[in-house]
């Protein structure tokens, strides 16, 4: 996987291309003026703030496709090398010195832009970037039809898709990535990395990215912004809340042994984890180690199934370290927060090197993996007996020992009677 800057174009690394781009067109009498005039007006209202950025984009791109119906290729392209000739000398220094100082230190740059492709690829080689998603129009028999082949205009999802694309395409770490946008527009793409930072930001997005704690910078402190975030530890709420919902997948992953006896619907492993890290706590508790540490350890020591599966013991022996693999994982999943919680959940996966730890989770994993095996042989799963029988002798705590041959042999509905009698109040 590659770290990556995912950039905005209009607003964030020069003016807008696409406004002056109509505007060379218009000034110099290539397109209709009667286009022209109401691509004026669009642009004056949107400024006076009477129309809001995604919507301002679709009705431009509208607009765009109207004003060059009908030109070939070849002539919009003889347009833009001169009107490349003097937007050239209005991109700021800085925008140079950041793909500079971006490349230098390994990352890909890649740009998104509504502006049209033509004249905004002569304006991102310049700066440095070759890997970009702008307007592409639709051409038939070497002409313009005024339809586009691609959405970035498009409210919503057009650019959130483009970012999105671009992440997967590209292998991106997101959790190493930067971004840089201007407008409210840009979101998708500032929340979908460990850095977002709002460069030149318009009021809303201003405002958004002070709530969010997205960092704020403009032309003139953007390299030491970015030099700040590349000392510190902090890392983006959105990327760190990643993590959440990567480790929400365990309540989807199946424990996949039970698929051996036919086992309908087994429990998640999100569910096993859960009663695995309660006896972890009340079975360190016992055997007079840390009750914190032994949950948590536990709890942590699953997280890598997220990636890699449950590995029960028959696919295991495939592997050659399945427990390796878990680790790893978990310590990948792990690079999405920030230094301080990082440390913590690598704390947690590294108390299974102390073997009184290890002992007591191992222990705990297999007890609830035996009264698991118990409520299903109550079911009528008859082979879940071989679990309870292979489970039993591999214990090594004394607790987890004599807990085992309770579980082994009790009735799984005990727990409720008697309360099951007791007065509702």
């Amino acid at each position: 996987m590659c770290k990556a800057v995912i950039t905005d174009v209009d607003g964030t690394l020069c003016d807008s291309i696409g406004i002056a781009w109509m505007r060379y067109l218009g000034a110099n009498q290539l397109i209709d003026e009667a286009v022209f005039n109401q691509h004026e007006n669009l642009v004056d209202a949107y400024e006076c703030g009477l129309i809001d950025h995604p919507n301002f984009a679709q009705e431009w791109i509208a607009i765009y496709g109207v004003a060059i119906k009908g030109k070939t290729e070849s002539e919009l392209m003889k347009y833009a090398r001169r009107f490349f000739s003097a937007f050239a000398k209005t991109i700021p220094d800085y925008s140079f010195q950041l793909v500079r100082h971006f490349k230098s230190r390994g990352y890909r740059v890649f740009a998104v832009t509504v502006s049209p492709a033509i004249p905004a690829r002569l304006v991102l080689e310049h700066i440095g970037i070759n890997d970009f998603a702008a307007t592409e129009p639709e051409v038939e028999n070497g002409a313009y039809t005024g339809r586009m082949l691609t959405e970035l205009h498009t409210p919503g999802h057009g650019k959130a898709n483009a970012v999105l694309d671009i992440i997967s395409k590209n292998g991106i770490d997101t959790s190493r990535s930067f971004a840089l946008g201007d407008t409210i527009h840009d979101i998708p793409m500032l929340e979908s990395v460990a850095y977002p930072i709002a460069l030149n930001p318009k009021q809303d997005l201003a405002r958004y990215a002070a709530e969010n704690g997205f960092w704020i910078a403009d032309g003139n402190n953007i390299l030491d912004v970015i030099e700040k975030i590349e000392k510190g530890t902090e890392k983006s709420t959105f990327e760190q809340m990643k993590f959440v919902y990567e480790a929400g997948m365990l309540k989807y992953t199946p424990r996949s042994g039970w698929a051996h006896i036919q086992v309908d619907s087994p429990e998640s492993v999100a569910e096993h984890v859960f009663r695995a890290s309660v006896i972890a706590y009340l079975l360190a508790v016992e055997e007079g180690e840390d009750p914190c540490k032994c949950a948590s350890a536990l709890v942590m020591h699953e997280l890598g199934e997220c990636r890699i599966g449950d590995v029960n013991k028959i696919t295991a022996r495939y592997w050659e370290n399945k427990s390796d693999s878990e680790k790893v994982a978990a310590a990948d999943m792990a690079k999405r927060l920030d230094d301080k919680k990082k440390k913590k959940v690598l704390e947690a996966l590294d108390c299974f090197g102390k073997k009184k730890i290890a002992d007591i989770c191992r222990d705990a994993d297999l007890l609830e993996n035996l009264a698991t095996a118990r409520e299903y042989e109550f079911k009528g799963y008859v082979h879940a007996r071989e679990w309870i029988k292979r489970i039993q002798p591999i214990l090594v705590t004394a607790t987890g020992r004599k807990w085992g041959r309770a579980l082994a042999k009790m009735d799984p509905n005990l727990w409720w009677f008697g309360i099951k009698s007791q007065k509702i109040r």
